[in-house]
């Protein structure tokens, strides 16, 4: 795994954007000196339909590889919240529900660390410092997340806001989790992602003005299935609102996409 992550890290886009190795520091080029593993070459969206897929292509395996290194060997951090009152960075392990904003957080917003949870920000923002986290190895923690779930089923996570941040929500490898009434903007890649999960629910969301640097989409599904995306909103992502990825039996209704540069909905088998 550490070379996928390696590769995350050291990518090139068409942009010149360099993925560098300090966790999360994408875009940072005085933080790294060591050769960048370039993606192929691609043209330039003008240059037509080819130049428009390339680019499309070599912006998700870049994605997809950064969402699989953020969560790495997944080790969570020190500080376990099991109270409504937490900090940036926390594990929450038992119902939560946020009593205040959190804001400028310098790496991870808060993560789920138990089945069957509710993860309620009560009208708050989780708000993270907009800088790429150093000195965070995505290998062996997760790096720059506003909300993080991986393995953890029966998760549900409602009511606020997440911004600023590498990645807004992150759902890895669980089952059942519920997220509506999210606002996800103005994060550095995708607002929200569902990666090698099963029979959730995004509803009554929406996704903002993410990815704006790094040709993002506004929601990425990669190899998850049955799942449901209902009733959100995405607006002013740069690449497309809803990318899904090798990904089957999704329902996907009445949802509002606009303002994207490339496609609202583009699904690929």
């Amino acid at each position: 795994f550490g070379r996928a992550a390696a590769f995350a890290l050291h990518g090139k886009r068409e942009t010149g954007l360099e993925m560098q190795p300090a966790g999360c520091n994408v875009g940072n080029e005085a933080a790294n000196e060591r050769k960048a593993v370039e993606l192929p070459h691609v043209q330039p969206r003008e240059a037509g339909v080819m130049g428009v897929s390339l680019n499309r292509a070599a912006s998700r395996i870049a994605l997809v590889i950064f969402a699989l290194a953020v969560v790495g060997l997944m080790a969570f951090g020190d500080s376990q919240a099991s109270a409504s009152h937490v900090s940036c960075g926390d594990t929450i392990t038992v119902d939560t529900t946020l009593d205040s904003d959190l804001l400028n957080c310098p790496n991870n917003g808060i993560l789920i660390g138990a089945d069957g949870i509710t993860l309620d920000l009560n009208g708050h923002v989780i708000d993270g410092d907009g800088t790429p986290t150093a000195g965070c190895d995505p290998a062996v923690e997760f790096c720059d997340t506003g909300v993080s779930n991986d393995f953890d089923d029966r998760v549900t996570i409602k009511g606020g806001r997440v911004r600023d941040f590498s990645l807004g929500v992150f759902i890895f490898k669980a089952r059942h989790n519920r997220l509506r009434g999210l606002s996800i903007f103005r994060n550095t890649f995708t607002g929200i992602v569902l990666g090698r999960s099963a029979r959730s629910v995004v509803k009554r969301s929406s996704a903002s003005r993410n990815g704006l640097t790094t040709d993002s989409p506004g929601m990425l599904l990669f190899e998850s299935h049955h799942n449901r995306i209902a009733h959100n909103r995405m607006v002013g992502n740069a690449d497309v609102g809803l990318d899904v990825v090798g990904s089957d039996h999704n329902h996907i209704l009445h949802n509002r996409l606009r303002r994207h540069p490339l496609d609202g909905i583009v699904i690929d088998g």
